[in-house]
């Protein structure tokens, strides 16, 4: 595909979008599917005690994963073609597989529900109050982060800032979030992971607002040699998203913590794939609204000069709604945390009832109804 790729995007006139986004779909859903695979490895490899450490790893090496593949890029952009770096990072892709599969040796598991009767299980999940409560409090969750985070590099970019400095920034930030898992580690593991995503939601909101206030201060017009000026605002937005990377860093390792602590381990990795799936889509939802009314919101002049920064002012309304979030939803998620494992568990559609099956009712009672 990386060469299909390159003659996709050396071809002249329009691209063909939908056979980039048919491409990368197919990628997707094949890194998807193997995700599913890690993500039950990972609940089944570790001990009951230690499971939380699962977070620590995912989120370590999706990080080193990134930032590698982000500066491997960068470094050879000259010399390697797109379609070159795909087949590069496909080849390391199969031969790491490969060795895992080769050399792992797992036992056998005689409690693998059969594909139709997974299908069904997860159903009956989907259906469990506290897992409902819980992908409404993860669907909402991100709709103050999302215009912020996702849309700042492309308004640093439309102030004048070159995407090779975005891309250095970018390699420095990336190492902190390989390192930061390991710190947090201990908070995962314990028995109130999600904590610490509470606990930095709203420092994470007033980064969020110091970066747009930088954003804004941007030097205008970009100046094409390093000035005074230029280097202050150079080291302010470098320390901004240094700090923004470790607390986001930090949520998302109590995010998955969580996940990989209620989990069922019969089931774990499409359970963890469920629960990571609504938190992603968390972040995308809010970000194509946040592109459509900032558009809707945004006002240029015959001369491509801004009339009215639809960014800013939609800024100030997703900030307002993170502050209600936080306030609203602290004692859901504290009773979802609180709540013993079995309310997160289904009965084995074979006939064997799990303790959740027990007195479910009783036990989903003990969650509140409201915020």
């Amino acid at each position: 595909s990386g060469d299909f790729v390159d003659s996709i995007l050396d071809a002249k006139g329009d691209t063909d979008v939908v056979m980039i986004t048919t491409i990368f779909f197919a990628l997707f859903f094949l890194c998807a599917t193997q995700d599913i695979a890690v993500d039950g490895w990972a609940l089944t490899m570790l001990s009951k005690e230690n499971v939380g450490y699962a977070a620590t790893c995912n989120a370590a090496g999706q990080a080193l994963g990134n930032m590698l593949s982000f500066v491997g890029f960068l470094a050879l952009k000259d010399h390697l073609t797109l379609g070159t770096n795909m087949k590069i990072w496909g080849a390391l892709f199969l031969v790491s597989t490969t060795i895992v599969a080769y050399f792992k040796k797992e036992e056998t598991c005689h409690d693998i529900p059969e594909l139709v009767t997974a299908y069904k299980e997860m159903a009956l999940v989907c259906k469990l109050s506290s897992v409902q409560r819980l992908c409404m409090v993860l669907l909402t969750s991100k709709i103050a982060f999302a215009a912020t985070e996702a849309i700042s590099l492309l308004k640093l970019q439309d102030a004048g800032m070159p995407k090779q400095h975005i891309g250095y920034m970018a390699t420095l930030v990336g190492v902190f979030a390989v390192i930061i898992p390991g710190f947090v580690k201990d908070y995962t593991a314990g028995k109130t992971p999600f904590q610490l995503f509470t606990k930095l939601y709203v420092p994470r909101l007033c980064l969020n607002a110091l970066m747009v206030a930088v954003i804004y201060g941007s030097p205008k017009p970009w100046p094409e040699t390093f000035t005074f000026g230029k280097i202050v605002f150079y080291v302010g937005l470098l320390l901004i998203s240094l700090c923004q990377t470790v607390v986001s860093t930090a949520m998302f390792v109590g995010q998955v913590g969580l996940f990989a602590k209620i989990s069922d381990p019969r089931i774990g990795g499409t359970y963890m794939t469920l629960l990571n799936t609504v938190a992603n889509l968390a972040f995308k939802w809010p970000l194509s609204c946040s592109y459509f009314i900032i558009d809707l919101l945004t006002s240029k002049d015959a001369d491509g000069q801004y009339i009215v920064d639809g960014f800013y002012p939609f800024v100030v309304v997703t900030t307002g709604i993170g502050l209600y979030w936080a306030r609203s939803s602290a004692k859901t998620i504290n009773q979802l945390e609180q709540a013993p494992l079995s309310f997160w568990k289904v009965p084995m559609t074979s006939g064997k009832k799990t303790p959740s099956a027990t007195n479910e009712d009783e036990g989903l009672s003990l969650l509140p109804t409201g915020p």
